[in-house]
């Protein structure tokens, strides 16, 4: 039985995942392999699985049934990042830059999730370039992945973009698109902004967020995040975050931070993980961060993708 924020951590994706499964319910109902997904109306659970076999779980007529098959997520992951990879990288490494991270978060409730986001970040000449994006997340056996790009263009105190990123939860997809952009106000602080919309078997929303970061030195950044978003439900999270990079010639960094979320209740989520930045070795923080991958203005809107 799952118990507290875990319900949180899912409820964005599975506020669409639920409209998925009643379509597929008829045509994959007789499937052998097939696995039986219950949606709870109840705070506290939003989110159980059994293989099929008739059994209802405790809460009983307080369910959605459908039926999803069962596929590996993370291995069409990492080929699809690492095609875009082959495809993108330059003769010359100097000429693009990336960012790999893995992550352990743990809330209130006594739920652990794993995962790790990576970015490759081309320039196309001039002012433009592309960046590749992809994540993977799980939460007590549920595998959240996402992969997407960004075309963008840099100016003097800053950058814009247009991002569009496709998601996959056990079976249910979604996409959300939109564009952000951030300021470099001060040789030391920087603002960032993004917003779009979301649409995915038959739901539709929208989303909004901010991000100051402040450089306390140009090696140790402190930020802070607030997002909205509302698929089929809402939701407001707000994070904050330090990060050091502690190895500037490999280059390695360390991060950890605090978020909370607000939905159906609340949940209390911490986190700590590692990143490599790719490129310019022997750069600083603020160099990887406003010359390199783009972020926060690229990356998921979906509070789980912030760790």
């Amino acid at each position: 039985m799952c118990t507290g924020s875990h319900a949180l951590v899912q409820m964005q994706y599975l506020a669409i995942a639920s409209d998925l499964v009643t379509n597929l319910q008829r045509p994959y109902a007789n499937s052998p392999n097939a696995i039986t997904l219950h949606f709870s109306s109840e705070p506290h659970c939003l989110f159980s699985a059994a293989l099929k076999t008739g059994n209802r779980f405790p809460w009983g007529s307080n369910t959605i049934e459908g039926v999803m098959t069962s596929r590996s997520k993370v291995l069409g992951m990492a080929y699809g990042i690492s095609m875009c990879a082959l495809a993108l990288v330059p003769a010359h490494a100097e000429d693009f830059s990336g960012v790999l991270s893995g992550a352990y978060a743990h809330d209130d409730s006594g739920e652990d999730i794993w995962g790790g986001k990576a970015a490759l970040t081309i320039p196309l000449g001039g002012d433009w370039g592309i960046e590749a994006d992809g994540s993977y997340h799980n939460a007590s056996s549920t595998d959240f992945w996402s992969i997407g790009g960004s075309p963008f263009f840099r100016f003097d105190a800053g950058r814009i973009a247009a991002t569009a990123i496709y998601h996959d939860v056990d079976g249910a997809h979604f996409t959300n698109y939109g564009a952000g952009g951030e300021w470099y106000a001060a040789p030391n602080f920087t603002l960032a902004v993004r917003g779009g919309g979301t649409s995915g078997s038959g739901s539709s929303g929208g989303y909004v967020g901010g991000q100051g970061s402040w450089y306390v030195t140009p090696d140790i950044a402190l930020s802070g995040d607030v997002d909205y978003i509302d698929v089929a439900g809402n939701a407001t999270s707000e994070t904050i975050k330090a990060e050091w990079l502690f190895a500037s010639s490999l280059p390695l960094s360390l991060y950890g931070g605090y978020q909370h979320v607000d939905s159906v209740g609340s949940a209390n989520v911490w986190f700590i993980g590692l990143k490599f930045y790719g490129g310019d070795g022997g750069a600083t923080l603020v160099d990887h961060q406003r010359e390199g991958s783009l972020g926060y203005i690229g990356e998921s809107p979906f509070f789980i993708d912030q760790y």
